[in-house]
């Protein structure tokens, strides 16, 4: 079990790009295979193995994922070099060890003229979902909507105060931004941002929903701008993965990964970033939609969102 989140870390650590040692073990072992190997001569124009790297996670039974850009040639027989390197290196028993490809995970941001909420930059161009809202501070306060970041504070591109639009047709604005948790180049684990009504008098339900951290295997399903209400099932609960944000990539670590279980069919779009994911046992509210690949979506734990919030003031129980 050590060895496992050892190897957790270490994959980490590859991800952020503060382990060398890691990525030049990898890289040395890597290009030392494909050079034996007439049939791996497109790699040998990569210098970087490790760069190919995209996720790890924890799974049900003390798996351990690592996720390779599916995009990369002959990435099977990477995923076997790599999974041969890792055993020996850490010494994990290979039924441990899962080496996928995968496509590479996106925020949920769509370019195509949307609905729901978004900053001003984006009005016109992409949207984002609504999460949920939230009550005001204090009497003197407007009532606030939930969201992520790259929805309503453009990823990092904005400041407190900017407008933020509803986007269902004709584009109108409704608020401006109030806070938001910038997305960094280091370890990440909320991407989330508030920004406050204007011009609402009673635009909130007056009951509260309940929160918690969800369980690996628990049914859970979301109400999104794109897809609308999809079903889904949580499969880890300490996800790693680096994510594209069009104009950079940031790692984000310890998130919810979920899946629809059946192929063919995604829990989410481009357009569903900001989603609330809720339990199917109790209703509670257990994620906050940011990112997907098509096949599996990924969420930020709503126990670290209502942290965060009340950090920033908001009277939440």
């Amino acid at each position: 079990m050590k060895n496992i989140y050892n190897g957790k870390s270490f994959i980490e650590e590859v991800l952020l790009g503060t382990n060398t040692n890691g990525i030049g073990f990898i890289n040395e072992s890597a290009q030392n295979h494909f050079q034996k190997s007439s049939a791996f001569t497109g790699f040998n124009s990569n210098a970087n193995y490790a760069n190919d790297i995209i996720s790890v996670g924890l799974l049900n039974g003390n798996i351990l994922e690592i996720g390779i850009d599916s995009g990369l040639t002959k990435s099977q027989a990477f995923c076997s070099c790599l999974k041969n390197d890792i055993c020996r290196k850490l010494m994990i028993n290979e039924a441990y060890i899962q080496i996928r490809p995968k496509q590479k995970y996106n925020a949920h941001l769509t370019l195509n003229p949307g609905n729901k909420v978004g900053h001003v930059n984006l009005a016109g161009n992409s949207y984002g979902s609504l999460g949920f809202f939230l009550l005001p501070r204090n009497k003197n306060e407007n009532p606030c909507i939930i969201s992520n970041n790259h929805v309503l504070a453009d990823s990092n591109n904005a400041n407190v105060g900017d407008a933020i639009y509803s986007l269902d047709g004709s584009a109108v604005r409704i608020g401006t931004l109030d806070n938001y948790v910038p997305i960094t180049n280091g370890a990440n684990r909320l991407d989330l941002a508030i920004a406050e009504l204007h011009g609402f008098s009673n635009p909130i339900p007056k009951n509260s929903a309940g929160y918690r951290t969800p369980f690996i295997g628990e049914k859970v399903y979301k109400r999104g701008a794109t897809t609308g209400v999809t079903n889904g099932i949580v499969r880890s609960l300490h996800y790693t993965s680096k994510i594209n944000y069009g104009g950079f990539n940031a790692v984000f670590v310890d998130q919810i990964q979920i899946t629809t279980g059946i192929a063919g069919h995604s829990f989410s779009a481009g357009g569903d970033s900001g989603s609330i994911i809720k339990s199917r046992t109790d209703n509670a509210l257990v994620g906050l939609l940011f990112a997907g690949n098509g096949t599996w979506t990924l969420a930020n734990h709503q126990t670290l969102v209502v942290q965060q919030l009340k950090q920033w003031g908001y009277p939440i129980k």
